[in-house]
């Protein structure tokens, strides 16, 4: 295929793309969207500059500002409305492409056997992804754009990577040099500051030296300072940090269900499900709410843990095998595994989401390529019959994924669509039966929204189902302005600890709603803050750096601030204000202090709010300034 046929070939299926997307362009905002583009919101009303919005994210270690300056870019021309967001996104799902197409090229020019089908593969493998259902929750979920342009600039790190390797073999050492030192170094970094999934490159390179530079000779002192400085000493660094602070990378598992070791387990079968979905996907069964995932309790239960360990043990222990006889297929198989090192390893986080597999899916579609090494050396590519069957199981591939991406971007066009699909193909999620009840409220079914939060509150497998209680009340305050206190008593008596981020969001707006008088005068902010104490009072042993306890604290302090206690207000902020707190949760203790009279805890704790706050966050110095005027005018 000559670079010019492969060229329109790629562009025939980005217009696809776009085509097969459009519709699903103008749906919702969804799930932490909000959390992350609502100070977008801000800067377009003057009150918060760029700079606050681009380094003041808090989504990972870094900060994501790379990210961030993309969607400010996004808003900046298009304002603040999922179009643009979602546009930006499925420009760049192409720009991966485009990558991808470029990268898996250059791995298959160092396969024997298939490099001289390299090109042809290479874009059809691009089609492939491009069209796949399995990106469809990453391109249509607007802060997913953080995933996108990790993958990206971990694409163009691997590009430097292979263009080096290359140049080192033909001699040309300062131009490997400047691309192993300056410009894959670039990428890296940039691919950090957009999601820290990046971070992998190196031992995704290290996985292709393995799989394609096979002669030690080749392996310079450049090459060996690179791992040095690129893996080794990082991973060293790293290491020592999480034996030093384990609980700062740890600590999340105290707000989930599950425990490292389950977790660990969970991802054995979450894997194979993600590959059974890339390879055979069943487009009802895809989407965001997935939190209805089974946690594997041990490798028996349920069952498909232990299978699903041995599946990949046993594949990978193939790719081991036969690396040097079907070498894409090794640097497939474990491009996949690497690439879902940080999200689907040892981090408390959720157990499934489909965006984990936007870039490792790359390396899946590679391995099973690279399976044809291993076939009888008379089954070429070049045979008549293959010239046939090749290019119709391409075409079958291509159009049942466009099939299913095109089904799945309807689903997206709107909020009521997402949450039906979402209550009928995962009737046990939480989200989806939260979602579920807020549009029947919206509705006005009430009786519907009941239903729903019955099956809930009702279901015994939901350890934070007590937020279900809370959410019974909520529905009568919506319908009436009414409210039973006995459900606060349900929510307390029905609680297993730990404090999740859903009990703290959930007693939040029902705080919102007493104050806003939707509810009966009998749910008030006394009550609402006893209950809260009776929930914190049983999980005792949660660390309070935990942050959905340390924001269950904040909202039982506002509760008593409202309600006039003040000194258990106190109590709350004060112990709320932990390491891992906001600053906001500083300013918020610093004034109660100022009504308690408390004046030097109240500058003591205003020092450490300010020793907290970046210089650029304009928001923050504005309550500063606010906070030390108040402490200004009390006496002594």
């Amino acid at each position: 295929m000559s670079q010019l046929k492969s060229r329109l070939f790629f562009y025939a299926f980005a217009l696809l793309t776009i085509a097969l997307y459009w519709s699903g362009l103008k749906g919702p905002f969804v799930f932490d969207d909000p959390f992350n583009l609502d100070p977008l919101g801000l800067w377009l009303g003057g009150q918060a500059s760029a700079l606050e919005v681009i380094f003041g994210n808090q989504s990972g270690i870094l900060g994501r500002p790379v990210s961030m300056a993309s969607f400010w870019f996004s808003a900046a021309t298009g304002g603040l409305r999922p179009f643009p967001f979602k546009f930006g996104n499925l420009l760049l799902h192409i720009a991966c492409a485009a990558l991808a197409w470029q990268v898996v090229r250059r791995m298959l020019a160092r396969d024997e056997k298939l490099a001289p089908h390299a090109e042809k593969i290479a874009v059809a493998v691009a089609a492939l992804w491009l069209v796949h259902p399995i990106n469809v929750s990453t391109v249509l979920y607007a802060v997913q754009r953080m995933a996108q342009l990790s993958a990206f600039f971990t694409l163009a790190a691997l590009w430097a990577y292979l263009s080096a390797r290359v140049r080192l073999e033909n001699g040309e050492t300062r131009a490997a040099a400047l691309r192993l030192f300056l410009w894959f170094p670039l990428m890296l970094a940039l691919g950090a500051f957009s999601k820290e999934n990046a971070v992998v490159a190196p031992a995704l390179c290290l996985v292709l030296e393995i799989a394609y530079f096979r002669d030690a000779r080749s392996r310079t002192t450049l090459v060996k300072l690179f791992y040095a400085a690129f893996l080794l000493l990082p991973a060293i660094a790293g290491s020592l940090l999480i034996l030093r602070n384990p609980e700062h990378f740890l600590i999340g598992y105290e707000a989930r269900d599950f425990t490292l070791v389950e977790r660990l387990l969970s991802q054995s079968r979450a894997l194979m499900q993600y590959i059974a979905q890339i390879f055979w996907p069943r487009g009802a069964l895809m989407g965001i709410y997935t939190d209805d995932f089974a946690i594997s309790r041990s490798l028996l239960s349920p069952a498909t843990t232990l299978m699903s360990a041995l599946a990949l043990t046993a594949i990978s222990a193939a790719a081991v095998v036969f690396r040097r006889k079907a070498p894409s297929f090794f640097a497939g198989w474990f491009f996949y595994l690497v690439a879902q090192a940080v999200e689907s390893t040892v981090l408390p986080l959720e157990l499934y989401f489909e965006h984990r597999n936007y870039l490792p899916s790359i390396g899946l579609l590679m391995a099973v390529i690279g399976l044809k090494d291993l076939l009888p050396a008379h089954w070429r590519f070049d045979r008549s019959s293959y010239r046939i069957a090749l290019p119709a199981v391409f075409l079958i591939a291509a159009a049942s994924f466009s099939w299913i991406t095109w089904n799945q971007a309807q689903i997206w066009r709107s909020a009521e669509s997402l949450t039906l699909n979402a209550i009928a193909q995962h009737p046990n999620s939480a989200r989806a039966i939260v979602s579920m009840t807020s549009l029947a409220m919206e509705k006005g079914d009430f009786e519907l929204a009941r239903s729903l939060i019955k099956r809930y509150t009702d279901d015994p497998a939901l350890g934070h189902r007590s937020s279900g209680y809370i959410s019974t009340i909520a529905v009568s305050c919506w319908q009436s302005k009414g409210g039973d206190p006995a459900e606060l008593d349900r929510a307390a008596d029905r609680f297993t600890p730990p404090v999740r981020l859903q009990d703290a969001l959930s007693f939040r707006y029902l705080l919102d709603m007493v104050d806003q008088r939707q509810c009966s005068p009998s749910i008030d902010n006394a009550r609402i803050a006893a209950t809260i104490e009776r929930l914190l009072l049983a999980a005792a042993k949660q660390n309070e750096t935990s942050k959905s306890k340390w924001l269950l604290r904040i909202v039982a302090a506002t509760a008593y601030t409202r309600s006039g206690d003040w000194i258990r207000a106190q109590e709350h902020a004060r112990i709320a204000w932990t390491r891992a707190a906001d600053p906001a949760v500083g300013g918020l203790l610093a004034r109660i202090y100022i009504h308690n009279g408390r004046k030097q805890d109240a500058i003591r704790t205003l020092e450490e709010v300010e020793a907290r706050v970046r210089g650029f966050d304009r928001v923050a110095h504005d309550e500063i300034n606010e906070i030390r005027q108040l402490i200004a005018k009390m006496p002594g």
